[in-house]
């Protein structure tokens, strides 16, 4: 049995426990879907489209990377916040020294 489900935060979990279950999951774009489903944003608009959408094969799908490449981008995705995290913090110590006339 296929179930489609859209691209969201929290896709990656949906899907492996819908795949551990036996279904065939595919994920949709999310984007495409509402513009198809002319503009409702409803669940149960959201829903029947992605059902109908998948019954017609005309799901606009997602591609899903094999779970190494998704760990290499989960690193990269950590290491980028990190440094944009670095980058506040010296921001905000540059600050604190400027207002206590402290020039570096």
């Amino acid at each position: 049995m296929k179930i489609a489900i859209e691209a969201c935060g929290i896709w990656r979990g949906a899907y492996n426990i819908l795949r551990e279950l036996g279904y065939e999951v595919k994920l949709a774009n999310p984007k495409i879907t509402h513009d198809i489903a002319s503009g409702k944003k409803m669940d149960k608009v959201d829903a029947k489209t992605l059902a109908d959408l998948l019954r017609t094969n005309y799901l606009p799908e997602v591609y899903i990377p094999d779970d190494d490449i998704l760990q290499l981008r989960d690193l990269t995705r950590h290491k980028a916040n990190l440094t944009r995290l670095r980058v506040k913090v010296q921001e905000k110590i540059k600050g604190y020294l400027l207002r206590g006339d402290i020039n570096m």
